[in-house]
């Protein structure tokens, strides 16, 4: 809602101590502000880092794959380093295992596509005719996911209102 400073100065009292089980979930919280108040995301990126650290069997499980991962991926994005993000999303979208909770993957897909692009685009930068055609390919088995778990990421669903946004 644009109080960034407001709730950095609740929250980083509470993130001086390293990620650990009790507080993981504050040490997001934390990740998302550091995002939203820097022009960079490698605050952000290295904040995960340290959460994935602390708990790597925790954090794959659960409501991780869409509801943390696609924060840890935009992360990675800010700070420069596409080629990690789209890695993360594959291992997200890798624990869909069926389309009953994929109405809640798009906000991880469209990270994922911005990933390729920002792959796509280095490549061209540097001439790499197989590294943006890598990137396509990604971007191409990003849509074929989609298909597979039959467009729901995508189509209006009554629990989840960020999807029409997320789609457009």
């Amino acid at each position: 809602m644009g109080h960034t400073a407001e709730a950095a100065a609740l929250i980083d009292p509470l993130t001086t101590p390293p990620a650990d089980r009790a507080n993981w979930n504050i040490q997001a919280a934390r990740a998302e502000i550091d995002l939203l108040r820097r022009n960079t995301g490698a605050a952000a990126e290295r904040r995960w880092r340290q959460i994935y650290a602390a708990f790597p069997v925790v954090i794959i499980r659960g409501g991780f794959a869409f509801e943390i991962a696609p924060r840890a991926v935009e992360a990675s994005l800010w700070a420069g380093r596409p080629g990690d993000a789209l890695q993360e999303v594959r291992r997200a979208l890798a624990l869909f295992k069926g389309a009953d909770l994929t109405i809640f993957a798009g906000r991880l897909l469209a990270a994922g596509m911005w990933a390729c692009a920002d792959l796509a685009e280095q490549a061209r930068a540097r001439r790499d005719r197989q590294a943006a055609a890598d990137a396509a390919d990604a971007a191409d088995g990003l849509a074929t996911w989609v298909g597979q778990m039959g467009g729901a990421p995508f189509t209006d669903h009554r629990y989840v209102a960020t999807i029409p946004a997320v789609a457009a």
